[in-house]
C-alpha cells in the first residue's frame, strides 16, 4: 500500500514587481538580463510512506546550507551559476517532524557571483543542500557540467548509517524534474509553486513479529546487493537501474533486542535501487520473488542486482499439524519492493523490485509457522522457497545448545528401535556455507569428517563427568551404536532400555581450515535420531523427529576482517558467574595485546597448577539440554576473574596438569577489549557485554573494561567490584609469545589511522565533514571511519583584533502602537517589530536576541521580531521592558529596548471605575563593539563541546581543510594516545603520586561523545545524567585511559582534532513523501 501524505505550503503572498516592456518587444517575452531578486518557498515534505506486510528525524529533514546551480534555458551547453545559500535560519512552518518550508530570499548581490550574474530571463533552477553531508558533492566539479551532464551526474552513498547532523538532498521546481523552467522578471521575484527537496536515499524499516504460540527470536540480518550509488537528481522516469554499477554487502549484522513488549526491529538507509525482474511467470505469488534455480545461487525471477535481506533467528511452536510443538533455527530472504497489496488479476506488484529514493519502506514480517520448511526438506512441496531452516521436533528428542568452547554433554536415550537409527548434522562449507548430511542404513558415505567435533566416553556415573581421557580413549557416534547393538559398556553405561553416555564435544575450530571457513558460521548440528531426519533436495532445510538427541554448537564469532594474521574470537554466553578477585591485584599481565600471554603467566606464578584445583570436573557440563550450575563450575580457587576462562579448556593429554599449549581460551587483553567493542556492531547480539564492568587480564591500570561506556578503563580500586568474564581464543597462532592483531596501521609521516582489520559492517563509511552531532556512545557517530587524520597539535583558537563592524538598524512601527483606553488591564503584551539592517553582508551570519532568550538566526535584512512583555501592574505610569539584540557573527550587537508604558484614571466617588491605558515604544538603537575582539581559547567546557562546532570552524593545517575537522568522538579518542605518545599524555591529570600535593599533570582531553549514567547505575530514574568522554590518567597507577566521571560540568577540557582521510595503501575494507526534503541518520 503506497501512502503519500504530503503537505504543500500556500504560495508565498508577496507581490510581483514587473518591469516594463519596451514597445517593439513582443509582451510575453521577458527583457533578458536586467538584475534581479528573487524570493521563493523551499519544502521538505515527507516521504512516501510504503508499507509491505507478510501473515533522528529531525536529521533527516534538516537544512543547514544550500547551493542553487542557475542554468540558462537558452545556453544548453553552458554551466552553471552556482549561488551559495549560506544560512537558511529556521523552518517558517513546519507541519510535522518531517516536514518543513523555508522562504528563502536572493537579492542582486547574492545572485553574483565572480563576473557572472543571474539575472532576467528564462532559466532551469537546481537547489542541491546540504552538499557536504553524508555524501560530499563537490561544487567545483559540478561548476565544470553542462546541464545534459549534471543532470547524469552520480554520486557514491556508501553507509547504512548517517553520522553528520543532516543529510544530502537535490531538488527541483515544479511538477517535473528536468522540464519545468523559471522566468525571472526585472526587478523582485515570487512563486507559485513550491521547491521541492528530495532525500537522496530511502529508509528501509523492518518489523519482526511472532504469530499466535510462535516464538521468533532474529538474531542477525544481512543485506545483500547493496547499492552505493545513484544520480544526485530524480529522474522523471524510473524504469532502469541508473548508478555506476557499483554494489556491496554487508553480513551477519546483529538485531538488537526490543524494549519490554515491543517488536525486534532494524532499519538501514539504501540509495534507490531500479532493478527490472529478470524473468516473469503468467501470475505472480510472492513465493516467486525469492524463487531459485536448482544452482541456489540463482534467482529465477529477481534482478541479478535487486537488494535483498535475509533474517536469520531461532523458532519455537506449531509444526507440520500445527498442534505438535517444534524448534530450530530459521533464515528468511526477503527481497526489497513495493510488493504490497496487487491490484490486477496477475498480481504484477510481486514483480516490483525497485527502491526508490525519499521513501521509507516498512516491512512487517510475521512467521506464523514452519510447515513449509518442513514440507521442503521432505521434498513435498517448496511452497515458500523464501525460508528455510533446520528444525527438530524435541520431544522424546533432547536438543542440547552448547557454546564454541570445549563442552561436556551427560546424554540420556533409549536404545529400543536403534537399529532404525539416523545420523545427521550440519557444518561448515566453507565462504559462510553450510551442508548437511544424513547417514542412515544403507549409506554410502559415513561423513566421517563431519561427525569427528564429538566423540564419546563412559561418565563417572549417571549424573557425574569424567575427566577427558584422551581422544585414543573415545569413540565416535558410530561406534558407540554399535556397542550398544552388542551392549557392550566401554564407552556408555546401559541400565535397561536407557543408555548413559558423556559427550565430549570439541571446539569449533578447524586446524586445517582458512577461519574464515568456520568463523560466524550458522551452529554446526550432530543428531542421532530413531525416527525420521529429512533433508531439502537443496541441503538447506532439514528436519528431524524422533527419540534420541541434538548437539547444536554455536561458532566462534568475531569482528575482524577475513584473512587478518592472528585475530581473536568470542564465546557467546558468560557461563560463569561475576568473581571476586583473591587479595589485591598483584598478578602478573604487563602485555596491552596479548592476553593469551597474560593468562598463562597469572597460571604459571601459582604454586599449584592441576586442573581439579580450579574446575569441578564432575560438574562441568550439560545434563542433557540443562546448563551447569554457574555457581559450581569452579572451585573456591578458581572462582576468581583471572581463572575462570579455564573451565572452557580441556586437558587435553588426560595427565590432570595444565599445560601452556592446553590454554586456549583466555582473559582478553586490554586493547583487546576496546578492539572488541570499536567492532561490536558486527558482533552478533548474545554478544552483548550485558554486564557494568569486565576483567581484563592487563594490570597497571588497565584490570577492569566498563563495557557499557565503550573504551572506559580502570585499574581495580574497588574490591567490592565483582566483574564478569568474557574469554576469547586466537584464529591464528596459539602460541603465547605472538599478539592478536591490531585492527589499525598508523602513518606516522601523516598522522592518518587506518581501520584496516574491522569488518565494513562496524565502519562508517561515508564520508564526514565537520563536526559530529551530539551523540551518545551507542549512536551511529560513535563509529570509527575507515582512515581518520589525526591534528598535529591541540586546538588553540588565538585572540582575534578589534573588528569595528556591527549591524546598523532601523525599527520600523510598532505593531500595535498599544491599547486604547478599556476598564480592563491587559498582563500580557505581544507586539511585532519591523527590523531593517541597514549594512546587510550576505557574508555575514545574524541573530537577534530577546532578553536572556536563545538567539534565532537571521536569513535576510528585512524582518520581524515578535516580542511578549508581561505587565502585571496595575498602578500608573509603570513600564516594562525587553531588550532586543542584532548580533553579528564577530560578536558585535546593537540593541534597543521594547517598552510597555500603563497609564492609569478613576472615574466615580463611591462607586469607581479604573481604566487602563497601554502604550508601546521603541528606544534608539545603541551599538555594541566587544572590546579586544575575541579571546584567545584553548580549554572548553561540556556544554561548549557538546554544541559547539570548534574544530570545524577554526583548526586548519593546509588551505583546504578549514571545516573539515571535527572533535573525536570517544573510540577515535582512543587511538590519540596510542599513537601520538608523549606528546599527548605527557601532561595528562588525573594521578597523584603517593605523598604528592599536586597531580602530575594538568590536561584532559574530550570526545563529542557522551554517556547516559542513569542507563546502567540508575535505570529507575527518568531523568538522563549525562558524561562527558575524556582522556586523562588512571588515578591509582598514573596509565594513560580514557573514562567518563563525575563533575565534568565545570571542568576544563583540551581538544586534539580530527578529520576523515583517505586509507592507507592497505585496506580491508523521519517520514518521508513524494517531494521530500532532508534526512540523516
Amino acid at each position: 500500500m503506497r501512502k503519500a501524505s504530503r503537505t504543500l505550503a500556500a504560495a508565498f503572498m508577496a507581490a510581483i514587481v514587473l518591469a516594463g516592456c519596451q514597445n517593439e518587444e513582443p509582451m510575453n517575452k521577458v527583457k533578458e538580463g536586467l538584475p534581479v531578486s528573487l524570493s521563493f518557498n523551499m519544502e521538505v515534505p515527507e516521504m512516501d510512506e510504503i508499507t509491505v506486510t507478510r501473515a533522528t528525524e529531525e536529521q533527516e529533514t534538516r537544512v543547514e546550507k544550500m547551493a542553487i546551480l542557475f542554468y540558462n534555458a537558452n545556453q544548453p551547453n553552458s554551466t552553471p551559476i552556482i549561488v551559495k545559500v549560506r544560512n537558511l535560519g529556521e523552518p517558517t512552518r513546519r507541519n510535522s517532524n518531517t516536514n518543513w518550508l523555508y522562504t528563502i530570499e536572493l537579492n542582486e548581490d547574492q545572485l553574483t557571483v565572480g563576473d557572472r550574474k543571474v539575472t532576467s530571463g528564462e532559466w532551469y533552477m537546481y537547489p542541491i543542500a546540504n552538499y557536504d553531508k553524508y555524501t560530499v558533492v563537490n561544487l567545483d566539479e559540478l561548476a565544470g557540467k553542462t546541464l545534459a551532464e549534471f543532470r547524469s551526474h552520480t554520486i557514491t552513498a556508501s553507509g547504512r548509517d548517517i553520522t553528520s547532523t543532516s543529510v544530502l538532498m537535490s531538488g527541483h521546481y515544479g511538477d517535473k524534474e528536468n522540464t519545468t523552467t523559471i522566468t525571472l522578471q526585472p526587478g523582485e521575484n515570487t512563486f507559485d509553486k513550491v521547491f521541492h527537496l528530495k532525500r537522496i536515499v530511502s529508509k528501509n524499516v523492518f518489523v519482526l513479529k511472532s504469530g499466535t504460540g510462535v516464538t521468533f527470536i532474529p538474531k542477525n540480518y544481512s543485506i545483500y546487493n547493496y547499492s552505493t550509488s545513484s544520480t544526485l537528481l530524480q529522474r522523471d522516469e524510473l524504469n532502469e537501474y541508473a548508478g555506476d554499477d557499483t554494489f556491496t554487502k554487508f553480513e551477519e549484522l546483529p538485531i538488537a533486542a526490543p524494549a519490554a513488549g515491543g517488536d525486534y526491529s532494524f532499519s538501514f538507509y539504501m540509495p534507490e535501487n531500479v532493478q527490472k525482474p529478470a524473468a516473469s511467470p503468467t501470475s505472480w505469488s510472492y513465493a516467486d520473488r525469492e524463487r531459485r534455480e536448482s544452482d541456489y545461487s540463482t534467482f529465477t525471477y529477481a534482478p541479478a542486482k535487486s537488494t535483498y535481506v535475509v533474517i536469520e533467528g531461532t523458532y519455537e511452536g506449531p509444526g507440520e499439524s500445527g498442534t505438535d510443538h517444534v524448534t530450530g533455527t530459521v533464515k528468511y530472504t526477503i527481497h526489497l519492493g513495493d510488493f504490497g497489496n496487487s491490484t490486477d488479476a496477475s498480481n504484477t506488484k510481486f514483480g516490483n523490485f525497485s527502491v526508490t529514493r525519499n521513501a521509507r519502506y516498512t516491512y512487517t514480517i510475521t512467521v506464523n509457522g514452519v510447515k513449509n520448511i518442513i514440507a521442503e526438506a521432505k521434498q513435498v512441496s517448496d511452497n515458500q522457497p523464501g525460508a528455510e531452516g533446520q528444525i527438530i521436533k524435541p520431544s522424546p528428542h533432547v536438543i542440547v545448545n552448547l557454546d564454541a568452547h570445549f563442552e561436556n554433554v551427560l546424554l540420556t536415550f533409549s536404545k529400543t528401535n536403534i537399529e532404525q537409527c539416523i545420523v545427521s548434522g550440519t557444518v561448515p562449507a566453507g565462504d559462510g556455507k553450510m551442508t548437511s548430511f544424513t547417514v542412515h542404513e544403507g549409506s554410502t558415505d559415513p561423513h566421517f569428517e563431519d561427525i569427528a567435533w564429538v566423540k564419546f566416553g563412559k561418565p563417572e556415573s549417571q549424573t557425574r563427568f569424567a575427566n577427558y581421557p584422551g581422544d585414543a580413549n573415545l569413540v565416535n557416534i558410530y561406534d558407540l551404536i554399535d556397542e550398544i547393538k552388542v551392549g557392550t559398556t566401554t564407552h556408555c553405561i546401559i541400565s535397561g532400555d536407557n543408555v548413559y553416555t558423556q559427550a565430549y564435544v570439541d571446539e569449533y575450530f578447524y586446524n586445517d581450515k582458512p577461519y574464515k571457513d568456520f568463523v560466524n558460521a550458522d551452529d554446526r548440528i550432530l543428531s542421532f535420531t530413531i525416527g525420521k531426519a529429512k533433508i531439502s533436495a537443496d541441503g538447506h532445510s532439514t528436519y528431524t523427529e524422533g527419540s534420541g538427541f541434538t548437539l547444536m554448537q554455536e561458532s566462534i564469532k568475531t569482528f575482524y576482517k577475513d584473512n587478518v594474521g592472528n585475530p581473536f574470537g568470542f564465546e557467546s554466553v558468560e557461563e560463569t558467574p561475576a568473581a571476586a578477585f583473591t587479595g589485591d591485584d598483584d598478578y602478573p599481565g604487563t602485555e596491552l595485546q596479548n592476553g593469551l600471554k597474560n593468562t598463562w603467566e597469572i597460571i604459571n606464578t601459582k604454586t599449584t597448577k592441576t586442573w581439579i584445583d580450579y574446575v569441578n570436573i564432575a560438574q562441568n557440563g550439560f545434563t542433557g539440554a540443562t546448563p551447569p550450575t554457574s555457581a559450581n563450575i569452579m572451585t573456591t580457587t578458581g572462582a576468581n576473574p583471572m581463572f575462570e576462562c579455564l573451565s572452557r579448556n580441556r586437558d587435553l593429554n588426560g595427565d590432570g596438569k595444565i599445560d601452556e599449549d592446553e590454554v586456549r581460551w583466555y582473559l582478553p587483553s586490554v586493547r583487546q577489549c576496546i578492539f572488541a567493542w570499536c567492532g561490536k556492531k558486527s558482533l552478533p547480539s548474545e554478544i552483548s557485554f550485558e554486564t557494568t564492568n569486565y576483567a581484563t587480564s592487563t594490570n597497571q591500570g588497565f584490570r577492569i573494561w566498563w563495557a557499557l561506556e565503550g573504551t572506559a578503563i580502570s585499574s581495580w580500586a574497588n574490591k567490592e567490584t565483582y566483574p564478569m568474564i568474557r574469554c576469547v581464543r586466537n584464529l591464528g597462532t596459539n602460541s603465547t609469545s605472538g599478539e592478536v592483531s591490531d585492527i589499525t596501521s598508523w602513518d606516522q609521516d601523516n598522522y592518518v589511522v587506518t581501520v584496516n582489520g574491522l569488518k565494513d559492517e562496524t565502519l562508517r563509511t561515508n564520508m564526514q565533514i565537520g563536526e559530529y552531532p551530539e551523540h551518545e556512545n551507542f549512536d551511529a557517530a560513535s563509529t570509527l571511519p575507515k582512515a581518520f587524520k589525526i591534528a598535529s597539535a591541540d586546538l588553540n583558537i588565538p585572540a582575534s583584533g578589534e573588528d569595528t563592524y556591527a549591524p546598523e538598524i532601523t525599527v520600523g512601527e510598532l505593531n500595535p502602537t498599544g491599547i486604547p483606553e478599556s476598564n480592563s488591564n491587559t498582563t500580557s503584551h505581544n507586539i511585532t517589530v519591523p527590523i531593517t539592517i541597514t549594512n546587510y553582508d550576505a557574508s555575514k551570519n545574524y541573530t537577534y536576541q530577546i532578553g536572556a532568550d536563545n538567539e534565532v538566526n537571521v536569513t535576510s535584512a528585512k524582518f520581524n521580531v515578535s516580542v511578549t512583555i508581561n505587565h502585571t501592574s496595575t498602578s500608573n505610569g509603570t513600564t516594562s521592558s525587553k531588550t532586543i539584540k542584532i548580533k553579528s557573527d564577530n560578536g558585535n550587537y546593537t540593541s534597543f529596548n521594547v517598552t510597555v508604558t500603563l497609564t492609569t484614571r478613576t472615574e466615580g466617588f463611591i462607586f469607581q471605575t479604573k481604566y487602563y491605558t497601554y502604550t508601546y515604544s521603541k528606544s534608539t538603537p545603541q551599538q555594541t563593539i566587544v572590546t579586544g575582539g575575541t579571546p584567545a581559547k584553548n580549554t572548553f567546557k561540556y556544554t561548549e563541546i557538546m554544541n559547539g562546532d570548534w574544530c570545524e570552524k577554526y583548526y586548519q593545517e593546509g588551505t583546504d581543510d578549514l571545516g573539515k575537522w571535527r572533535i573525536p568522538n570517544e573510540k577515535e579518542l582512543y587511538f590519540i594516545p596510542m599513537y601520538c605518545g608523549e606528546e599527548i599524555t605527557g601532561n595528562l591529570a588525573g594521578y597523584k603520586p603517593s605523598g604528592a600535593q599536586t597531580e602530575t599533570g594538568t590536561m584532559r582531553y574530550a570526545a563529542k561523545t557522551k554517556y547516559n549514567r542513569n542507563l546502567i547505575h540508575d535505570p529507575s530514574n527518568p531523568g538522563n545524567t549525562f558524561m562527558i568522554y575524556y582522556l586523562q590518567k588512571d588515578g591509582s597507577s598514573g596509565t594513560p585511559i580514557v573514562t567518563t566521571g563525575h563533575g565534568q560540568s565545570d571542568a576544563d577540557f583540551t581538544i586534539r582534532c580530527v578529520r576523515d582521510a583517505p586509507q592507507g595503501t592497505r585496506s580491508y575494507d523521519s517520514s518521508y513523501s513524494s517531494g521530500g526534503t532532508g534526512f540523516g541518520l
